[in-house]
């Protein structure tokens, strides 16, 4: 090695063994580096990236034999380093599609020098492990990724393809709405079931002190056309410990005909009427939860099912969250805006789409299936929930509300 002419004011090695070490000095002003690596030719010059007069240094390999550099030029200590970005690299097991609740073996299998993680599981859930398990609560469709950072920079590394949670074969669920100040909300509880009912147990506990709940209400739901021969229900009003149970059979009086509710998807059990309290701070959550052992009697989340057995439901619990007040509510479903849904809104889509009808004055009431755009889709919807038995149109629906999910649809129009 021959660092040529010119006065070397600066000095420093940095090795790991005979065939893997560092040279740098520095001369002229500048810092220079020689490094030998095992049968490589070795690699001299100066070091760039540092501006200015160098007047010292310092250097130091780490384990894994990438140079760190500590350079004075002009009074300012500068660090300079040869460490490659990190590339993520990981493992998700099973990545097959399942119902909730869904548990996913995670692992870090990055390459390079890595300083932190963040792994985010695209259910607003993160993590920093090097390994665990992650579970999905709620049925969607959930992107999975893991972001690395070192010395080299930082990489992020995406599933090729998202985690799909289905809803399981029997459950209950409340949608995550939206709400104001003051406003009167109707929320449906839905449910799945594989076998057909005789009837159903709901109970749940909600805070008092953000809403007033109204009513339990079977009006308008599937529940509701089996003409159920008993019912029973009850609130309790205590603070953020209150409560609510709803008990539905729908044939137990002569002459019996075994009536029952078909098996289906997202079948609207109830409604719960409630009021949000008027000056609840924006940004306030509450949950309304699917809860066993309620009342006294206590009272658990069944469905009844033939030959006197009960079925465990699944919970999917609903979120109720408090935003600012829209212009204009909506009705799902309700795309000619006359505040009901009828045959005459699947009318109003076909004609839109097909023989140059009128667009509707509010997109978000048209998009029947919420997917986020008005086609054929809404329209199959709207009839196959009208007269097929099919599943319950998404909040807000039967009553009015604002659209718990973000699209380019538009507002609609007075």
């Amino acid at each position: 090695m021959s660092t040529g002419a010119g006065a070397i004011s600066d000095l420093a090695l940095g090795s790991l063994s005979t065939d893997r070490y560092t040279i740098a000095w520095i001369q002229d002003q500048q810092a220079h580096r020689y490094a030998v690596e095992s049968d490589t030719t070795p690699v001299s010059g100066a070091l760039e990236g540092i501006a200015g007069v160098h007047t010292e240094l310092d250097l130091s390999l780490d384990a894994l034999g990438y140079e760190h550099f500590i350079v004075i030029s002009d009074g300012i200590a500068f660090y300079a380093h040869n460490t490659p970005i990190p590339v993520a690299e990981f493992t998700i097991t099973p990545e097959d599609d399942s119902t909730a609740a869904r548990t996913v073996l995670f692992e870090d299998q990055s390459v390079g020098m890595i300083e932190t993680r963040i792994w985010d599981f695209g259910d607003g859930e993160i993590s920093n492990e090097i390994s665990g398990e992650h579970t999905y609560i709620e049925p969607g469709t959930y992107n999975i990724s893991l972001t690395v950072t070192g010395p080299g920079g930082t990489d992020t590394n995406s599933l090729p393809n998202p985690i799909v949670v289905t809803t399981p074969e029997n459950a209950f669920e409340m949608a995550d709405i939206s709400v104001f100040g003051g406003q009167p909300v109707i929320h449906p509880v839905l449910g799945t079931h594989s076998d057909a009912l005789q009837g159903f147990q709901i109970s749940t506990t909600y805070d008092d002190l953000v809403i007033t709940m109204n009513e339990i209400s079977i009006d308008g739901t599937q529940a509701q056309s089996l003409a159920p021969e008993f019912i029973a229900s009850d609130i309790n009003t205590s603070g953020s410990d209150a409560f609510l149970y709803l008990a539905v059979i729908f044939d137990t009086l002569p002459p019996f005909d075994g009536r029952t509710m078909t098996p289906g998807t997202n079948q609207t059990l109830c409604t719960l009427n409630y009021t949000v309290a008027q000056n609840t701070p924006l940004g306030t959550t509450t949950i309304l939860y699917f809860q066993d052992d309620l009342g006294d009697p206590p009272i658990n989340n069944i469905f009844a099912i033939e030959g006197g057995f009960s079925v465990i439901p699944y919970f999917i619990h609903g979120t109720v969250t408090v935003s600012e007040q829209a212009q204009f509510l909506f009705i799902r479903g309700d795309s000619t805006y006359d505040q009901s849904v009828n045959i005459a809104d699947a009318i109003f889509v076909l004609d839109y789409l097909f023989s140059g009808g009128p667009f509707t004055v509010c997109p978000d009431a048209a998009d029947a299936n919420d997917d986020g755009a008005i086609n054929i889709g809404d329209a199959i919807s709207l009839l196959h929930y009208l007269f097929s038995g099919g599943e319950t149109i998404p909040y807000p629906y039967p009553g009015y509300g604002l659209d718990p999910t973000p699209d380019s649809l538009g507002d609609c129009l007075p």
